[in-house]
């Protein structure tokens, strides 16, 4: 299981996304994960409602209390649903709203484990979507303390910065603070090697400080040199989007 996801990733950051859809697929219905039926299902609307009825009779300090998964099955199988999530964000974006649900069921019935942090980052931003800012931001919120219980920070804090406060803290917060915490995301990224959301965290730090009143000249400036330091690194640079401001 570990080189197969290995492979899962490696095919995603090639840009073969079809391919390592293909291969997170194949290994969860190994897992005994009826992924196709599941994407396919009718019944979405109902199964959004009935996790969310969950999360409003738990409070945040039940779900924290909530035990750890020890059992290896159940921890593989969020894992490649979470890189199947990854994967089709990039293909079939609309699929992941079903994904995102069977993880946070998966959570709430069987404990946590190193994905739930994610797993209540993107079912948020997923209930922000549909037009419930309150919970989204509860679920952000509790996704960045799960981190901190599961003691993740080095490996999840610029993944979770990205999401929590690029899709679903703008809601509720200033976005000048929302700067910082971008700001943040991209130093703690560069430190555990997670490049893709160093950059993302870096745009959106960007975008917001413009947004929030620093000069457009040195917001350009910042881009260029954060692009040129991309390049040198082989790096997509992603802050030249920063740039259309």
């Amino acid at each position: 299981l570990p080189s197969l996801y290995f492979t899962a990733k490696t095919l995603r950051e090639s840009a073969l996304y079809e391919e390592a859809k293909d291969c997170s697929l194949g290994v969860l219905r190994n897992l005994g994960q009826h992924v196709v039926t599941l994407m396919n299902n009718d019944s979405l609307v109902t199964r959004i409602q009935k996790t969310k009825s969950m999360l409003v009779i738990l409070d945040d300090a039940a779900i924290l209390s909530m035990k750890q998964v020890e059992e290896d099955r159940v921890i593989w199988t969020m894992k490649f649903y979470l890189e199947l999530i990854y994967t089709l964000q990039h293909m079939q974006s609309s699929k992941m709203v079903t994904i995102s649900i069977q993880m946070m069921d998966m959570t709430l019935n069987n404990g946590l484990c190193c994905t739930s942090p994610l797993a209540f980052a993107i079912f948020g931003y997923l209930i922000v979507s549909l037009g419930d800012p309150f919970l989204g931001y509860r679920m952000g919120k509790l996704a960045i303390n799960l981190m901190r219980k599961l003691d993740l920070v080095v490996d999840l804090s610029s993944t979770l910065t990205s999401i929590v406060y690029g899709l679903i803290s703008w809601a509720h917060e200033p976005f000048q603070s929302i700067a910082e915490m971008h700001l943040a995301g991209h130093s703690s990224g560069n430190q555990s090697g997670d490049v893709s959301a160093a950059g993302w965290n870096y745009q959106q730090y960007l975008i917001l400080s413009f947004v929030s009143g620093e000069k457009l000249p040195t917001v350009k400036s910042k881009a260029l040199s954060f692009a040129k330091t991309q390049l040198a690194q082989k790096q997509k640079p992603v802050a030249y989007n920063a740039l259309s401001i």
